[in-house]
């Protein structure tokens, strides 16, 4: 795999001078710059002048332009029937959501089609080539201009307005020089999305190996000599022959939040645990307490759903139905911390806890989770299927032991992990640090 470093190696401009502009700095040269509108003519071709264009389009900060994949959203609502007013976009004009701005939410775009009327569209001149651009104001100097453009009353609506954004200052070396710039650009950018794509894949394969050491520990224990019998369910398969198959309303309390994310006055102030923390974190600890949203809930709500030591939290409906069931543990009682809404709470009182939230994450609870679920747009499964999910239960003793065996692994895996997702992003730092010293004239390619 090829190295990737900013050295020492990386030359610069024979002379700079002073570009005037602040936010700019020093820049090559024989560089100059001019306003945005200088270079960029507003595109108002809209759909209804042209039917026959059906591809719907999005900004990602990542990517970029791309051709929208799931049809059913735009901008976060149903499209309109009648898309007449839709903006069209032609191959190689600027696509930009003023919203967004902050998180690089413009590019290039490389189709042609449509965006919602929120977008903006630009004809770019011929005295600067589109590649570059693409470059340049997705890089990170741009992005903190956008930044310290923003206004708006709420932290969801900022935007940056129209006439702010085109006249932001562009820097426009020589075409010869704009085009080697592209050109190198695009080969070290595309050559750092191969080996950030090698180790995403590289997580999958961790993870996917871990998911058949959690199966295999909850459903066959860790004595390969033991004597298996059938379980009676396929999913399940054989499972040893002093084990029991258990309903989880037989081995815990099933308890689903009602408690949303509000402040009401008169209630008590408490930190929420919401689905997304269930979601991201295997555990639920007091490490994790002040990240934790602030919300208020009643008495008895404080009551019922205070996080205890040994609970089992899941998430109960999703959008997808594989995000359903996912679980967390909690291993230490959180005073003050209540459990959310969309989630449910399972309180051990035949079962190891920290058993359960293994069993939980394996394969077969997947499954049954999956074949309980219901819904069309959104999915959920009930107190119900909750409650007659089956377990396989272990002796108690084994409960542990399995669980310690896990607990152990489990850590040697998330810290591979972990040292593979610090790479990543430090090669996102380095590919963003790279683009910016390279459109700024920092470094000469």
């Amino acid at each position: 795999m090829q190295t990737l470093k900013l050295t020492k190696k990386y030359e610069k401009y024979p002379e700079y001078k002073d570009s005037g502009v602040e936010w700019l700095g020093m820049i090559p040269k024989d560089w100059k710059h001019k306003k945005l509108k200088s270079f960029f003519s507003l595109s108002n071709e809209k759909v209804a002048e042209n039917p026959g264009i059906t591809t719907i389009l999005s900004v990602s900060g990542y990517r970029g332009v791309e051709i929208r994949k799931n049809v059913e959203t735009f901008d976060g609502q149903m499209p309109s029937e009648n898309v007449d007013t839709y903006r069209i976009v032609r191959k190689n004009q600027l696509v930009v959501n003023t919203m967004w701005l902050n998180f690089t939410g413009l590019g290039v775009s490389n189709y042609e089609g449509y965006v919602s009327p929120a977008y903006r569209s630009y004809n770019i001149s011929k005295e600067i080539i589109p590649e570059y651009v693409n470059h340049l104001m997705r890089s990170n100097i741009y992005v903190q201009k956008y930044s310290s453009l923003l206004y708006g009353m709420r932290p969801n609506s900022l935007q940056v307005k129209p006439y702010d954004f085109e006249k932001i200052e562009i820097l426009y070396p020589s075409i010869e020089e704009q085009t080697k710039i592209a050109k190198y650009l695009d080969e070290k950018t595309a050559l750092i999305d191969q080996i950030i794509e090698k180790k995403k894949k590289q997580i999958e394969l961790i993870r996917e190996k871990r998911a058949v050491v959690i199966n295999y520990a909850v459903t066959k224990g860790l004595d390969p000599k033991v004597e298996f019998v059938e379980s009676g369910v396929e999913w399940i398969g054989t499972i040893p022959k002093n084990w029991e198959l258990k309903k989880v309303k037989y081995l815990a309390k099933v308890i689903p939040s009602n408690i949303d994310k509000l402040t009401v006055e008169n209630e008590e102030t408490v930190r929420l645990c919401n689905y997304v923390d269930v979601y991201k974190n295997e555990k639920i600890t007091i490490g994790l307490v002040s990240n934790l949203m602030v919300a208020s809930a009643t008495a008895n709500q404080i009551k019922k759903f205070t996080l205890k030591k040994d609970d089992v939290i899941i998430t109960k409906d999703s959008e997808v139905p594989d995000d359903i069931g996912i679980p967390t543990y909690v291993p230490e009682t959180l005073v003050g911390v209540v459990c959310g809404y969309h989630l449910a709470m399972l309180r051990p009182t035949h079962v190891n806890g920290e058993y359960l939230f293994r069993y939980l994450q394996s394969n077969p609870t997947k499954v049954q989770f999956f074949m309980s679920a219901n819904g069309l747009t959104r999915y959920a499964i009930s107190v119900g299927d909750i409650g007659n999910l089956l377990v396989a239960v272990p002796p108690e003793e084994e409960q542990v032991e399995i669980q310690n065996k896990l607990e152990n692994q489990i850590k040697l895996n998330n810290d591979v992990v972990r040292h593979v997702e610090i790479s990543i992003n430090k090669l996102k730092e380095f590919k963003l640090s790279l683009i910016s010293n390279v459109v700024t004239g920092k470094i000469k390619v």
